[in-house]
């Protein structure tokens, strides 16, 4: 479609299509204005009465998009963001100068109003409820944006939400905004065996050991709160959840101190057992009692649908844990990164290659006991074993923790393997016009003697099934190609079923 026209064009008669939808059941048409903005000319090509919501969440002293849409006729909102889907506090250092400009520019270019933008990305862990004051300033700056002043704000909504002039709150406040406490939800989460995730544009880019340093020397913020709460008369429940977020930044210190003692064994620079030993069992015991209280503070706000996950995660850290422990007192600490290899059919400058097949064999010499398979898919993957279909995955990432949870499947195959030779394909297709497809696969066989590891590698064949069945070569097999993914993978506990996870 491309080809015949152009980019724009194929955007605008999509948005046309849908708009004929909406139209055809007498609703009226909204759209998001990203990809409009990388194809201005998609403007002159879709209807006018079509209002397009223009987000931007990164703060700058200025916003042209408003200018673009007042001029192109069409009626548009302006929509900053709360900034809650990132850390576990809202990054107000980012929402705050967001919300003010961008409105501010709204209101100088004709927009018929303010969206404010709240995500709920990897499960959502973060407290809505941490949106208010957000969600109060974006009121402020839209109905009298003149007179917005951040500072004066502070103590206007302090002093109504809570009914108390005591301002030690806006001290709270003002340290889990600062960029130094940044509890970034990716790095709570993260094997302690792993070094920091690497700043991305939603963080700050400055060395973790600063911030290690200025994080430690702010450990006054609980007892601040709990004198706070002898003044407070309203909303003293919320007041409940900042006590829950510091104690978490307070593990958090716990954490990065026993990751600096495993990243210290691991280099072999220094050994301290028994300190390593303690403060994993902290962790332990610290992540126990923030995921009970974290469960109990989202029952009181939330139904419980979909607490498991968000439990899940807490569950897989502290798991993390014990697994390191144990490796440290058998003196075996490793790197947790998974260790088959991602393998992919061959790159064709000349042809988009999006459906393959892989295979192996696989020789088991005793009677099997227990077999487990992990299958996760570049960008969807169906396993057969011995020509009986067995499962199958589909890998593409997205902000859903549902979507998440099924990226991975860990499958028991005991029952489709047999003593001798099995034969191991895959079929294996990619959603992506610039890779081929690929797959990673992990088995731990348990045989009366013996334990067969199995596992994706340079050893495997593929063969192209994009083209016509008619032109198909079914003895065309070649050698994979063994490619670096960026995705950081936490290797499977065959032991315990506990499968990969994709570090966020």
């Amino acid at each position: 479609l491309v080809e015949q026209s152009d980019l724009a064009t194929v955007h605008a008669n999509h948005y046309k299509r849908i708009y004929d939808i909406c139209k055809k059941n007498n609703k009226e048409v909204m759209m998001y204005g990203d990809i409009i903005l990388s194809h201005p000319e998609i403007l002159e090509k879709i209807p006018k009465d079509i209002t397009i919501v223009d987000w931007h969440y990164f703060p700058k002293f200025n916003y042209p998009s408003a200018k673009t849409f007042d001029t192109a006729g069409f009626n548009y909102i302006v929509s900053p963001t709360v900034w809650n889907f990132n850390a576990a506090f809202p990054e107000n250092f980012f929402a705050i100068p967001n919300i003010q400009t961008f409105i501010e520019d709204g209101i100088n270019n004709n927009s018929m109003g303010m969206i404010n933008s709240s995500w709920g990305d990897f499960g959502a862990e973060t407290f809505r409820e941490y949106n208010l004051y957000g969600y109060a300033w974006s009121a402020q700056c839209s109905w009298n944006i003149s007179e917005s002043d951040a500072n004066s704000f502070d103590k206007t909504f302090f002093k109504q939400f809570f009914g108390t002039d005591d301002n030690k709150i806006e001290l709270i406040y003002k340290n889990l905004t600062d960029p130094v406490n940044q509890l970034v939800w990716g790095n709570i989460w993260r094997h302690p065996l792993l070094d920091y995730r690497k700043a991305d544009w939603r963080q700050f880019n400055f060395p973790q050991a600063s911030k290690f340093y200025w994080m430690k020397n702010e450990n006054s913020d609980l007892e601040i709160l709990a004198n706070f709460k002898e003044s407070a008369t309203n909303n003293k429940e919320f007041l409940d959840l900042l006590e829950f977020t510091l104690k978490l930044k307070k593990w958090f210190l716990v954490k990065q101190e026993t990751q600096i003692e495993l990243h210290n064994i691991l280099d072999s620079s220094k050994y301290d057992f028994q300190k390593t030993k303690l403060l994993i069992e902290k962790n332990i015991s610290n992540l126990t009692e923030l995921k009970n209280k974290f469960s109990e503070l989202w029952k009181e706000y939330n139904k419980p649908d979909n607490l498991w996950m968000i439990e899940e995660k807490f569950d897989r850290l502290i798991t993390y844990f014990e697994e390191t422990k144990i490796q440290l007192e058998q003196l075996a600490l490793e790197s947790p990164l998974l260790k088959s290899k991602w393998i992919y059919y061959p790159n064709d400058e000349n042809k988009f290659i999006y459906k393959v097949e892989f295979t192996n064999k696989m020789n088991i010499n005793e009677e099997i006991k227990s077999a487990q398979l992990q299958l996760i898919a570049d960008t969807f993957a169906k396993l057969f074993i011995n020509g009986n279909e067995v499962d199958s995955v589909f890998t593409k990432r997205s902000g859903s923790l549902w979507i998440e949870q099924q990226r991975i499947k860990l499958i028991d195959v005991s029952k489709y393997l047999k003593q001798g030779e099995n034969e191991i394909l895959v079929e294996a297709r990619n959603y992506y016009d610039s890779k081929t497809p690929g797959i990673n696969i992990i088995a731990e066989i348990i045989t009366e003697k013996d334990t067969v590891n199995f596992m994706s590698d340079e050893n495997w064949k593929t063969m192209d099934l994009s083209s016509d069945n008619n032109s198909i070569d079914l003895n065309k097999w070649v050698d994979v190609e063994v490619k670096q993914n960026p995705l950081e993978v936490i290797a499977p506990n065959f032991a315990t079923k506990r499968k990969s996870w994709i570090e966020r």
